[in-house]
């Protein structure tokens, strides 16, 4: 198991989506107006550009990708209840979340967005590295050892 704790920069735009508060069907809109107006303002303010986020990485050796799957399943609903009993969120990354956390982490001190989508790997022929790398360099998978994030 690994923690990983990362402060990146983010751009203009992903911090205005981060601060949005969408109005409910109560009577508290008016607070989270009030409320997201100050967040507005302490952004224009600028804070240092920074995202943390917080990642906990486990894997396992298996001989075979359906042991492996079953077994970090289970390790997932645990670790998942553990945070729940201390009442901190987490939540399993997908594949699109984790290959955008890998970039994230090759393309530290930028701004660059990660744009990628499944379905352009067939029409274009390249791979998940193609989208996430810096350099043209080889990812040799293991069939036996799975990753999965959790955000937290």
């Amino acid at each position: 198991m690994q923690e990983t704790f990362i402060s990146r920069r983010a751009g203009k735009d992903e911090f205005q989506k981060a601060i949005e508060i969408p109005p409910a069907d109560d009577e508290f809109n008016h607070i989270r107006d009030e409320y997201g107006g100050i967040l507005k303002i302490q952004l224009e303010k600028g804070n240092n550009g920074l995202v943390r986020t917080k990642y906990l990485t486990f894997s396992i050796e298996a001989d075979s990708m359906n042991t492996a799957k079953s077994r970090l399943v289970r390790i997932e609903t645990d670790i998942l209840n553990h945070f729940k009993m201390i009442g901190a969120a987490a939540r399993p990354l997908n594949g699109k979340e984790r290959l955008g956390a890998i970039h994230s982490v090759l393309h530290l001190g930028t701004t660059d967005p990660f744009n990628f989508e499944w379905d352009w790997l067939s029409k274009t022929g390249l791979s998940t590295k193609d989208y996430i790398s810096l350099f043209d360099g080889v990812i040799k998978p293991n069939p036996i050892i799975v990753a999965v994030f959790l955000f937290v």
